[in-house]
């Protein structure tokens, strides 16, 4: 992907300059000092981690880059030996207490590397109609990413076991499905040897599926439709536009919900982010950590949560095909209660924290931060692997407490908007095809 360098530098700097924002309205501290300028005394930068090298991210190789406003766009050797542990890749935006004595090395006494998004609220009357939308049973939903058809042929077995799957028991009221749905990878689609075009496999194998799938199903489910750069039928970019409605020819147009990638919906309260970009094994080849070694998959999680971004890691990994020019449209508009990451990686299901800097009036100088929520992250694997059926994933998700309390006429303990805590309710079960 070839990008304009007024389009990267106006993306990245952008980035820094966002972050600091964000970490002056939570801490009511502003991340000033240029990353240059030697300071004796600790002081607040703010910059993007970058490496002095093109070589792989490690202890010695940090760098630091200031935003232009503040910084001059400079860069300069973090020191990191003083900190006990982090976690750390390229292009993400930290804002560093140090010291820079001579001005040419910053000693890092403490790193800040989150600011979330807002977690949502919802009001209490919204929380009492969803509940009495949903009854006792709350929200279902599946989830699928592709490739959707073996490596053998491309009959799109695995994506009919799975809509079979959804008949032979109550209907999820949500089915989530991510690309790719004509795989560029695909060895017939290399090969030149389908005998239709790509947006007929699509319309043929695909939609009309889906269409008969909703014929049994009723007009309660509802189909959400998430493309990826490898689609062969569709504008290999990231990030990615959804499907145009004259490319998904259904019978059933007002049961669908064309998402962009990534993207953001709501399932009556639920908020839900989806990216189809492997970027948690973008990021799995990028970190560089000292501290406890934990279970890694959360903390990748964590990064997009944290960097208020759908995909935060710069450069790209090869192949991701990121169109600075439109990352604007990375960025995170809220904190999700569900995350969906379909990767490579080993499918799971992860609580991640949600880190959040001090607050107002406290103590920045301490380092100490803030758990403000739990997000339910999922990657579900794929529903193909190879020539043999992959992994979806199930959730069920019971109504809130406060709203079955307001529905059944039990008074509230409060009016106020209601934090959603999807993950104290939310079932989520990974399945073989």
């Amino acid at each position: 992907m070839v990008d304009r360098l007024q389009d990267k530098v106006q993306y990245l700097d952008g980035r820094i300059g966002d972050f600091a924002a964000a970490f002056e309205d939570a801490t009511g501290c502003h991340p000033s000092h240029p990353v240059y300028a030697a300071c004796q005394e600790p002081v607040l930068m703010v910059g993007r981690i970058c490496c002095d090298s093109e070589g792989r991210l490690n202890e010695r190789s940090v760098l630091l880059e200031g935003s232009i406003e503040l910084s001059n766009g400079m860069r300069t050797k973090l020191d990191l030996s003083k900190l006990e542990g982090f976690k750390l890749f390229l292009g993400q935006v930290v804002v560093v207490r140090g010291i820079n004595p001579a001005g040419a090395c910053i000693v890092a006494h403490q790193l800040y590397t989150a600011v979330p998004k807002p977690v949502v609220q919802t009001s209490l009357g919204q929380m009492q109609h969803f509940a009495q939308a949903t009854g006792v049973k709350g929200l279902s939903m599946v989830v699928a990413a592709g490739p959707f058809s073996s490596k053998e042929d491309a009959a799109y077995e695995p994506l009919q076991a799975l809509l079979t799957h959804c008949t032979t028991q109550p209907p999820p009221d949500v089915l989530v499905l991510m690309g790719p749905f004509v795989d560029a990878n695909h060895p017939l689609v290399q090969a030149g040897m389908l005998e239709e075009s790509y947006e007929d496999v699509f319309a043929s194998q695909v939609i009309d599926r889906l269409d008969d799938y909703l014929d049994s199903a009723g007009s309660s489910c509802h189909v959400v439709l998430v493309p990826s750069t490898w689609d062969v039928h569709h504008h290999p970019v990231f990030p990615q536009p959804p499907f145009l409605p004259e490319a998904v020819p259904t019978r059933h147009p007002q049961q669908f919900t064309l998402l962009s990638n990534p993207g953001t919906f709501a399932c009556n309260e639920v908020v839900v982010g989806v990216v189809t970009s492997d970027v948690i094994k973008h990021l799995s080849g990028q970190e560089v950590q000292r501290g406890p070694q934990g279970d890694r998959l959360p903390s990748f999680a964590a990064h997009l949560l944290g960097q208020q971004s759908y995909y935060p890691l710069y450069p790209p990994a090869s192949g991701s095909l990121l169109d600075c020019s439109q990352a604007s449209n990375l960025q995170l508009p809220v904190t999700p209660d569900i995350l969906l990451l379909p990767s490579d990686l080993n499918p799971f299901a992860k609580l991640v924290p949600v880190r959040a800097p001090p607050p107002q009036g406290a103590d920045t100088d301490a380092g100490v931060v803030q758990t403000v929520g739990q997000v339910v992250c999922v990657n579900p694997g794929r529903l193909t692997k190879g020539a043999g059926g992959g992994t979806s994933a199930s959730f069920q998700i019971a109504p809130s407490a406060e709203g079955r309390a307001a529905a059944l006429g039990r008074a509230p303990e409060t009016n106020g908007s209601l934090a959603h805590s999807v993950h104290t309710r939310c079932k989520v079960v990974i399945t073989r095809v």
